[in-house]
Order: C-alpha cells, then sequence, then structure tokens
C-alpha cells in the first residue's frame, strides 16, 4: 500500500506570510520610514524692546518653516497697535511704566508668538553737568543725554534766551544756545520730555557781573 505524504506549511511561515502586503512598516521616525513634518513657529521681533512711554516700536513677524497663514493679527496687553500688514505692525507704548507682551496670531489661530517689551522711565541729563559760571554773562551751548532716546523735548528759560537747534538735518532738537541776562545772577535752562511729564533736567547759569 501506498501512502501519500502531504506537506504543511510549518507555523513560522505562516506567521511570515501573514505579515506580508503592501503597506509599508512603521518605524519611530513616522510613517513609511519619512521623518515627521517639524512643527511651525511664529518668531516676533523689534527693532528695540525697551522704550519710555508714549515710545513706538516697530515689529515683524516670520513663520520658521514655510507659510502658516495668509497674514498676523497683533494684539498687546497694553498700549496700542497704531497699524499693520500681513506680517509687521507699528505699536504705542502706554503712558504708565511696566512690561508688555506683544503678540502675533496667524489668521488661522493655530500658531502664535509674543515678545516682551519693557517701558521705562526717560531720563534727562545734561552733558555739560549740572552748572556753571560765568565772570560775564556769554551764551553757552547745552546738549541733553536722554534715555531711551525718543520724542521732542520742551526748553524753557524764565530769563535770558534759549533757543534749541537739532545736530542734524531730520532729527529731534536735543541741543540749545543759552544766552543769560547780562546782570548778575544765577538762570536756569529746564527741559522736558514731552513723552513723559516725569522726566525733567535743570541746568544753572551763574553770571558774576
Amino acid at each position: 500500500m501506498t501512502v501519500k505524504i502531504r506537506k504543511t506549511p510549518s507555523l513560522c511561515l505562516l506567521f511570515l506570510l501573514s505579515c506580508s502586503g503592501t503597506h509599508g512598516s512603521l518605524n519611530e521616525t513616522g510613517a513609511n520610514g519619512s521623518e515627521p513634518p517639524p512643527p511651525v513657529l511664529l518668531n516676533v521681533y523689534a527693532n528695540r524692546t525697551t522704550v519710555g512711554p508714549k515710545g513706538q516700536i516697530s515689529l515683524y513677524g516670520s513663520y520658521s518653516t514655510g507659510p502658516g497663514g495668509n497674514y498676523m493679527l497683533w494684539t498687546s496687553t497694553a498700549g496700542q497697535v497704531l497699524s499693520q500688514s500681513w506680517n509687521s505692525a507699528l505699536w504705542t507704548a502706554p503712558q504708565s511704566y511696566g512690561d508688555v507682551t506683544i503678540t502675533a496670531s496667524s489668521d488661522t489661530g493655530l500658531v502664535r508668538g509674543s515678545l516682551l517689551v519693557h517701558v521705562v522711565p526717560i531720563s534727562l541729563s545734561f552733558a555739560q553737568g549740572t552748572d556753571t559760571t560765568q565772570a560775564v554773562a556769554t551764551p553757552i551751548y547745552l546738549d541733553v543725554r536722554m534715555n531711551p532716546d525718543q520724542g521732542s523735548l520742551q526748553w524753557e528759560a524764565p530769563l535770558g534766551t534759549v533757543q534749541p537747534y537739532a545736530a542734524l538735518p531730520n532729527e529731534p532738537e536735543r541741543s540749545a544756545v543759552f544766552t543769560p541776562p547780562s546782570s548778575p545772577g544765577t538762570y536756569t535752562v529746564t527741559v522736558r520730555s514731552l513723552d513723559d511729564p516725569n522726566a525733567t533736567a535743570t541746568f544753572h547759569v551763574t553770571v558774576l557781573s
């Protein structure tokens, strides 16, 4: 009698066949072995991050990897966004001191970035010091140091004459010529910031004869 033997695939072979197919394998790098796309970040830049009250800052935003939206929306916890385009804005600081957060968001609302701005008191001082003494009344040139340097100054002289001027064309007036009266006495010149009413500096001129 002849016995026919039927060959049966081993369990290992059946297991390998059942795991095969047209789909690719997954690994830690992502589907089909590709790296996952990097997240889109919105970076916010400014021409400066420290200003005095009512100072202005130019803002600019950019996406780290490709477009994150059609345009950007700008908001701030204080102050005011005066104008904005699709990726830039102009911001004006409030009258009060403190830190302000400025945020740019994509129009989709999915991506946003922020920047911390410091609103600080404006300091004023004269490069020539605080006082001088003259034998006879002669004009004196005064230069103001301002930090942060922004906005306009108001010059005052109760007696004598003061003539402000700019060091270069189209620059703010940070200098002045003061001519004291010809009679003996002590005379003052005061300069004030129009942006920060707390910022003042006074220079004293003493005329002996």
